[in-house]
């Protein structure tokens, strides 16, 4: 006679007995880390290049919330930022998840899943648009400090490297975007090498970059163990975002690390 190996129970469990295979477990989730060098100068607006708004950042966000809880994203603005402009700009995910009832769920527990649901979607608004006002005001305003419009893109690049390296952020994805034309300027407005490589032997299966719309033929600080793309345009720069958001999304019922 066949050994009973499992049966089913009327809520929908499955009581397993020793000899039964253990279930998988999930993998490991890290949320994803995103930074944004945003060029707001001088030279940005002399080549007519494409510049994001709010809208594409609140896209950037929306995307991270729903896909990846935990996940941060960080807006840097690069030029000559007013001293209050100079730290990064930040967007956290909020670890909490969409409640989804079962096909098996009674009309309560629909109705505290919708119930919650609506107060979590609500709360994401209220801090995707927090974000989005003061990337209004510090980033999408921009101001060059005592009107001094110049690219102190190394400066830019020094911030999001710090950024990087924070030890909280060891194990976790990461993705630079670059938005520049990649020229770098002394403060009298001359171009000027870059002063530091930016890659590094850590970054190797940690960290992708995305360089939208650079012009300067030096990508060499740029050089090392990971991949750099290339793109020309704001929707292209988005998609590959995308790409690495579906790469590094959330496994269903996995908490974050």
């Amino acid at each position: 006679m066949a050994q009973l190996t499992h049966l089913f129970l009327p809520a929908g469990a499955l009581l397993l007995f020793p000899n039964c295979a253990p279930e998988t477990p999930l993998p490991p989730y890290f949320p994803p880390v995103v930074i944004v060098i945003d060029d707001r100068s001088g030279t940005i607006a002399q080549h007519g290049i494409s510049r994001p708004d709010t809208t594409f950042y609140a896209s950037i966000a929306r995307d991270l919330q729903s896909n990846c809880p935990g996940a941060e994203l960080a807006v840097v603005l690069c030029g000559n930022p007013q001293p209050e402009a100079r730290s990064s700009i930040r967007f956290e995910a909020d670890t909490n998840r969409l409640h989804l009832p079962g096909n098996d769920a009674n009309h309560k527990e629909r109705l505290a899943a919708r119930l919650h649901n609506e107060a979590l979607i609500r709360h994401w608004q209220h801090n995707t648009a927090a974000f989005s006002t003061l990337l209004d005001s510090l980033v999408i305003r921009y101001q060059p400090h005592e009107g001094n419009d110049v690219t102190f893109l190394d400066t830019a690049l020094l911030r999001a490297r710090q950024i990087l390296d924070a030890s909280v952020y060891a194990q976790r994805p990461k993705l630079l975007i670059v938005l520049s034309d990649g020229y770098n300027e002394s403060p009298s407005g001359k171009r000027i090498p870059f002063v530091r490589t930016f890659v590094t032997e850590a970054d190797a299966g940690q960290l992708d970059i995305i360089l939208n719309a650079w012009e300067n033929s030096d990508t060499s600080i740029f050089k090392g163990p990971i991949q750099v793309r290339r793109t020309e345009s704001l929707p292209d720069a988005l998609k590959e975002l995308r790409a690495f958001i579906r790469e590094h999304r959330a496994p269903r019922g996995s908490p974050a690390n």
